[in-house]
């Protein structure tokens, strides 16, 4: 699947104001992925006490777990 159709299904929370700041986290450079597979638009990023791994329909981080909806991960990838 392309990354643009994958991407489709969020397209009604980016303007959300919880949305906005996970987007203005994302652009900080400690959220910088450790590897990234762009064949398969996914990614894995260190986090505090794991790594996670992401690409644009999930993550593996606490926020997308409790939340379902985009994390800093996912849209630094």
């Amino acid at each position: 699947m392309s990354s643009t159709k994958q991407w489709e299904q969020w397209d009604d929370v980016h303007q959300n104001p919880e949305q906005l700041k996970r987007q203005k986290s994302a652009c900080k450079s400690e959220v910088s992925p450790i590897s990234i597979d762009p064949d398969d638009c996914s990614g894995v990023f260190h986090g505090s006490k794991t790594d996670y791994s992401t690409d644009l329909n999930e993550c593996t981080c606490v926020d997308f777990a409790r939340r379902m909806l985009p994390c800093k991960h996912m849209y630094r990838l």
